[in-house]
């Protein structure tokens, strides 16, 4: 009986993962692709410019003829001014780690509309991590407040384990304050492949202690990308009558 509730429980578990991944977004979204702006290293054919010289459309440059080279990819052109043999090489398209940052501290438990702005940035992560699946991308993920909570590093086999860690963000009570420096600082040192990094936040803190956080991913060379996640309150603030406000943090 134990083991067949067992089963049960992780058959929902796989339903409940899934929620977070609108069909109707994927459709719409199912012709762009999510690039790196900077050259990345990788081992498996995708879509980034990589270190290394491949099969591509993009020409890198020529290199003498040796022994053993396909003659298909010798520039005949250039033997007719240089009487010289030459091959062409090309820059490899290859895959990239692509590393969520999701905010789980206390501010993002808002919310003014029934959507808190956590529930929001699930969705969006989901999506993402999916979307860069599809991109044969390597997929991880951290969630953190003051600190890190979770930590699943990059690879290609960890698409559910990511839904999962979404899901379970739900779950936890957001209580804790956030301080990205520290959080941050941890990732820079643990990430030792250039990638795609997305942080996912509401951003509550002061602009230069934020920037001072992601200088360390941008040092390593990783694309930044931020989602800036914010409720309607927030931005219009339709409060009129008189009334006490609290800090979400502090």
């Amino acid at each position: 009986m134990a083991r067949r509730s067992d089963r049960a429980d992780s058959a929902s578990g796989g339903d409940r993962i899934f929620r977070f991944v609108d069909p109707q977004v994927l459709a719409r979204i199912s012709n762009l692709s999510l690039l790196a702006r900077s050259v990345v290293e990788g081992f498996i054919s995708g879509l980034h410019r990589s270190t290394y010289l491949g099969r591509s459309v993009d020409f890198a440059e020529h290199r003498a003829y040796m022994p053993g080279d396909d003659i298909r990819r010798i520039d005949w052109r250039l033997f007719a001014r240089t009487d010289r043999f030459y091959v062409k090489e090309f820059e490899a398209d290859t895959n990239t780690s692509f590393t969520l940052l999701l905010d789980v501290s206390r501010s993002m438990s808002f919310g003014s509309a029934g959507l808190t702005k956590l529930d929001y940035a699930r969705f969006l992560a989901a999506s993402l991590a999916v979307f860069s699946q599809k991109q044969r991308d390597r997929i991880g993920i951290v969630t953190f407040d003051e600190d890190i909570v979770e930590f699943v590093p990059p690879s290609a086999k960890h698409l559910e384990i990511v839904l999962h860690t979404i899901d379970r963000a739900s779950e936890m009570e957001a209580q804790k304050p956030s301080d990205y420096r520290r959080p941050l600082l941890k990732v820079a040192e643990a990430i030792h492949r250039r990638g795609i990094v997305v942080l996912i936040s509401d951003l509550y803190d002061e602009p230069e202690s934020i920037l001072d956080a992601v200088k360390g991913l941008r040092y390593k060379g990783n694309d930044l990308i931020v989602f800036h996640v914010l409720d309607p309150a927030e931005l219009r603030f339709p409060y009129v009558e008189a009334a006490s406000y609290q800090d979400l943090e502090t």
